[in-house]
Parts: C-alpha cells; structure tokens; sequence
C-alpha cells in the first residue's frame, strides 16, 4: 500500500517539475516594484516625529523605546511614563531593516552598509560606517523583495539604494522568486 502512495507521489511529482517551462515569456504579471531612496530619504538625519507604517523590530533602553520603521529609519519614543508613551524624534536611515544597542550606540544595517550611530539628548551623530560590509547574498532585500514568491522589476543599482516595495502591475518581468 506505501507503494502505491509513493508511485503516486513520484508521477504527480513528475507532472509538476515537465509542467515548468523556464524559458516561459510572460508579458505582464503583479509583481513587486522596487522603491529607491532620493533626496532627504538617502541620507541619515535627525528629523521630527511621524506617523507608524511598516514597523519591523523593537528594542528598549530605558526610558527609551526604539522601534524599526522597515527600510526608513528608528522611531524613538519616550517611555518615561509607560501610560502614556510620547514619540520625541525619527531617525532617518535609509534601507533600515535591523538595528541593536549597545553602551549607547546604535548599530544599524542601512542598505549594504553597518553603521554606529549615537543619539543622545535629540542630537544625532554617525560614528563610523562600513561600505558594502554586507555582500549581495547577505543584503537579500536590496536584489528581492523578501518574503515574496512571484515576479518583480529587476533591482538597478545605478537608481540607488533601495528603501521598501510596492506591488504593481509589470511588463515582460524579467526577475522572478520560486
């Protein structure tokens, strides 16, 4: 009976893998669309409170509690009073999807590079930055949306670094996750 199970699995197996064509032309498809950083959004600054968006990670350092908005920046909010928390300042950092603390730096992942930032009393300082610390295949999101299976818009580095994703229609995509 396990047999005839695996006979089975082997030949739908066998039906999916030849149903693939790799060589298949598709003229339009939604897919992900890759946003780039331009203007204010490529650089790291100090700037005033905004709205929450995409958060990602969240790490608190008394009295503050400091909250990833993905591939923008670190919201730092004030947590002096736990009922009533109060957002004091946004940290643009462009391509921000990972950040830690430690002895009050901020070590942060902006696009391809490491940086160590520190903030303290609303002044903002970047201490030091490695360029390209991180290889292509270790800054994923940069080359493919992540989290994503389906077509979307080849990433070109000439345009800059890049910031987020947005689902649109595309035409003739050429890039595709399995």
């Amino acid at each position: 009976m396990k047999q005839r199970y695996l006979v089975g699995f082997l030949a739908m197996l066998a039906v999916v893998l030849n149903s693939c064509d790799p060589q298949l032309t598709v003229t339009e498809a939604v897919g992900m669309t890759p946003i780039y950083a331009s203007g204010e959004e490529s650089s790291i600054s100090l700037t005033g409170v905004r709205d929450y968006e995409n958060l990602g990670g969240i790490v608190y350092k008394a009295p503050y509690i400091y909250l990833n908005e993905s591939y923008r920046g670190i919201h730092v909010v004030d947590n002096s009073d736990p009922l009533n928390p109060v957002k004091v300042a946004f940290i643009s950092i462009p391509g921000c999807n990972s950040f830690t603390l430690r002895n009050d730096m901020i070590y942060a992942i902006s696009g391809r590079d490491m940086i160590t930032l520190q903030y303290a009393s609303n002044t903002l300082a970047e201490v030091n930055r490695i360029t390209d610390y991180f290889a292509a295949d270790q800054a994923l999101d940069q080359i493919v949306p992540p989290n994503f299976n389906g077509f979307y818009e080849c990433v070109d580095p000439s345009k800059g670094l890049v910031v987020g994703w947005v689902q649109e229609t595309l035409q003739s995509p050429e890039c595709r996750t399995n």
